[in-house]
């Protein structure tokens, strides 16, 4: 298994820098499929109100507008666009903690040099 702690310093400061990078792009990875998600969020009632016919009662029409073919699938791509924004948020806040444990035992480690 894996022990970081018996690893060489420059071991450690490659490791780090390794890390850094992968908590780089995961945060941008996380970044852009929040702003994903936030557009396609924006974009609901305009959905709605493009599918909304201009005739009948209130509740007729919302019902029409709700049950329209291209607000279903526009649901259906918020869904899949948050649980991608989820997916990334976990892995970055994974990457985040791998880095933050690398750091601490090389700190140590300098600490006592």
């Amino acid at each position: 298994m894996f022990k970081p702690s018996e690893l060489k310093e420059s071991e450690l400061e490659d490791l780090l820098s390794s890390l850094a990078g992968r908590v780089e792009a995961s945060g941008n990875d996380w970044a852009n499929a929040k702003a994903n998600y936030e557009q396609l969020s924006l974009f609901e009632k305009t959905v709605l109100y493009n599918n909304m016919p201009t005739e009948g009662s209130v509740e007729d029409r919302k019902k029409i507008a709700y049950t329209s073919k291209e607000y279903i699938i526009h649901l259906e791509g918020l869904a899949s666009t948050h649980k991608d924004l989820i997916v990334k948020e976990a892995k970055h806040k994974s990457e985040v903690c791998k880095f933050e444990a690398i750091k601490s035992i090389f700190l140590k480690r300098v600490a006592r040099i």
